[in-house]
């Protein structure tokens, strides 16, 4: 038969009968112990969705690309509507009877031998004898495949797709994602207005702010766990029975409950076995505890090893809004006899020479605001004016899902040692990060503001900017904080 899938997001799929919705491991005060393919559904999506969120280019591209997944399933059926045909394959069939020829004797015959296209031969044999009726004669043809040997094998390779079983090594891919994933969000703790440094996350910080794992870099292999406290009798005496002869026997055990014991506690040739009834048997406290370890998954998967991992799809909520944004440039620049001149022919140039140009974001510009002035030495001084101001908020190239929040930070930077810093009443500076909103940049019409005369020098004024949008994503899956 040919098989049927039902669509997920983000290019998942999931065979026909996965149960696709319902209650996840993932809420509070979770009784469920077992894993089932709806928990693992929300890791995926979780993990594709913030994956398309590190989009930084149109064709596209992504800082860690979404997770592509190709496992190989098999059909058992000899056709498979619309696949490849199943290849016939050398099969194992054990054969096993008792027959009573040729001499009326009961003889079991076992063997195995291999077969091809599925053939299993037909064999006759006698089930039985009597003296009056002779032999009774069966034939037989349905003989068992050996389980390590499968008759008909269609294989075909699929790719994100979810099956009706946990599958281990899909889940280890996850995690190689997943901390790629970290170094691309933003510490959230670190994104203010006025910040010094706004921090990507890492590895190690979020395992520790997290409490999961070894608090380093290892998710949670084997959790830990401690049995119930519980009472152990430890039953203990000298028994003369079953001997006769004098030689007693120490029975020494442990027992959960106080066991009353008869025993004999000693033995005369004359007097036989003298019986007596304990049970004030001395008693300890039992405590057993395992401790967790850590690594990639074990064979058996446990709910915390997968909380884990969903804990920290949780906490990947911003990331930098690579995209386009528009910006206007005015520039103007001439040369004259002197500085005066010079400042008022660039003006008016500056007034006319206008462009407005889309840009990738985050941005950086080596001439953000400026002026400058040259003199030669001799009769000629140059004068240019330059601004970029930013005119609308980044579009970010991932559009797959909305963000909560668009937040631009601007920081001055990025002079040499000629350079005059003026920031021209914009409002920014080389030490903190500032939240901006668009436009952003000097007035339309403002010239910015100009140096000194630059007899005897090169030099400009002003400041250069960057620019770092980060939006808060409207994630989908793993969003739930369950445990707070």
């Amino acid at each position: 038969m040919d098989w049927n899938f039902q669509q997920l997001k983000y290019g998942w799929y999931a065979l026909a009968g996965v149960a696709v919705t319902g209650a996840t491991i993932f809420v509070a005060l979770n009784t469920r112990q077992q894993i089932e393919q709806v928990d693992i559904i929300e890791l995926v999506l979780g993990l594709q969705e913030r994956c398309l969120a590190t989009q930084y280019a149109t064709n596209p591209l992504y800082y860690v690309s979404p997770l592509t997944y190709v496992a190989t399933y098999k059909d058992t059926n000899y056709t498979y509507p619309g696949k490849a045909v199943a290849t016939p394959q050398w099969i194992s069939v054990g054969i096993c009877y008792t027959t009573y020829w040729p001499d009326a004797v009961a003889r079991v015959v076992s063997y195995t031998n291999y077969y091809f296209d599925m053939e299993r031969p037909t064999i006759t044999w006698a089930e039985s004898w009597t003296a009056t009726g002779g032999y009774v004669w069966v034939t037989n043809s349905t003989w068992r495949v050996i389980p390590s040997f499968e008759a008909w094998e269609n294989r075909q390779n699929v790719t994100n797709l979810i099956g009706y079983h946990i599958d281990r090594n899909l889940l280890i891919e996850i995690d190689t994602k997943i901390k790629a994933l970290v170094t691309n969000y933003v510490d959230t703790n670190t994104l203010y207005n006025g910040t010094t440094n706004i921090a990507m996350l890492t590895v190690t910080g979020l395992w520790a702010s997290l409490g999961i794992g070894d608090k380093t870099n290892k998710f949670t292999r084997t959790p830990a766990w401690t049995n119930p406290i519980s009472t152990n009798w430890i039953v203990n005496y000298t028994s003369y029975w079953p001997s006769t002869n004098g030689t007693p026997t120490n029975v020494i055990y442990t027992s959960e409950y106080q066991q009353v014991v008869n025993y004999a506690e000693s033995w005369t040739a004359t007097g036989g076995h003298v019986w007596v009834t304990a049970s004030n048997w001395a008693s300890e406290v039992v405590t057993i505890t395992n401790n967790a370890t850590y690594g990639d998954y074990p064979w058996q998967i446990y709910v915390e090893d997968v909380q884990e991992r969903y804990k920290v799809l949780n906490a990947l909520k911003v990331s930098i809004a690579h995209g386009t944004s528009y910006y206007r440039l005015a520039w103007g620049s001439a040369s004259r006899t002197n500085w005066e001149l010079a400042k008022a022919s660039a003006e008016t140039s500056y007034a006319t020479n206008i462009t407005y140009e889309k840009i990738g974001m985050p941005y950086s510009y080596s001439i953000s605001v400026q002026s400058y002035g040259e003199w030669d030495g001799w009769n000629n001084y140059a004068a240019a004016l330059y601004s970029y101001s930013m005119r609308t908020a980044p579009t970010p190239y991932c559009t797959n899902f909305n963000y909560i929040s668009l937040r631009s930070f601007a920081r001055a930077g990025g002079y040499n040692p000629q350079k005059v810093y003026n920031d021209n009443g914009v409002g920014i500076s080389s030490s903190i990060w500032t939240e901006i909103s668009f436009p952003f940049g000097i007035p339309d019409g403002q010239v910015p503001i100009w140096l000194d005369d630059p007899t005897g020098y090169e030099t400009y004024k002003g400041f250069n900017y960057f620019i770092n949008p980060y939006a808060e994503w409207q994630f989908n899956y793993a969003t739930n904080r369950y445990w707070e």
